[in-house]
């Protein structure tokens, strides 16, 4: 008899150590991925080389700017965000180009609305604007202080002209606070601070 409790006591042991190894493995398999998501701001490069290894040109492409469908909380800020009034055409290219020529970065430097010829050596550089939220963040004792907050993304990427390798990408998330009747010099600073930023992911990657 003591033989047959002992047989007894070994099985209900077994059972529970195959019980709790099959909870345990049934946890880990379950848990949820712990990979982190995409971070909100990031710059991503490709290649192992030195840009200027392969490449002494650049073109500069209008960037993709669409704020047709962006909820504007004030009248005042309609001419800034409609059509070529968006800072993000014309000037904010030359922006771009400016703070190029001033890192000395590049022997060509182009501005284009589209890519009609390439030539070997040349990177071509799209922008492109998503999410454009403006929120009103009230105003002070004066009308004059009123404000709003605009938030964008803005993607890039560094491609070569020729075979439309992508080389490196990046993605900001800048936030500009514009004041009423200080809108112009707002969103220029904005435009120019951004220049800035690709203009020294360039370098850095040059």
């Amino acid at each position: 008899m003591v033989y047959n409790r002992y047989i007894k006591i070994v099985f209900v042991l077994v059972i529970l150590v195959s019980c709790g190894c099959a909870s345990t493995l049934k946890g880990i398999a379950g848990r949820p991925s712990a990979r982190p998501a995409e971070e909100e701001t990031h710059e991503r490069v490709f290649t192992d080389r030195r840009l200027s290894d392969d490449y002494d040109g650049i073109i500069i492409l209008h960037p993709q700017c669409d704020f047709d469908s962006l909820n504007l909380p004030d009248e005042e800020l309609r001419p800034y965000f409609e059509g070529k009034g968006c800072f993000f055409t014309e000037a904010f290219s030359r922006d771009i180009s400016d703070a190029l020529k001033e890192y000395g970065l590049f022997e060509d430097v182009y501005i284009e609305d589209d890519i009609d010829l390439v030539e070997p050596g040349q990177l071509i550089l799209r922008t492109s604007v998503t999410n454009p939220v403006i929120q009103s963040v009230g105003g002070g004792w004066f009308s004059g202080e009123e404000k709003w907050r605009l938030s964008f993304v803005l993607d890039g990427t560094i491609t070569d002209a020729t075979t439309g390798r992508l080389l490196a990408k990046f993605r900001y998330t800048p936030v500009v606070t514009l004041h009423k009747g200080m809108i112009k010099p707002a969103i220029s600073r904005g435009g120019k601070m951004l220049a800035q930023a690709i203009a020294g992911f360039l370098r850095r990657i040059y």
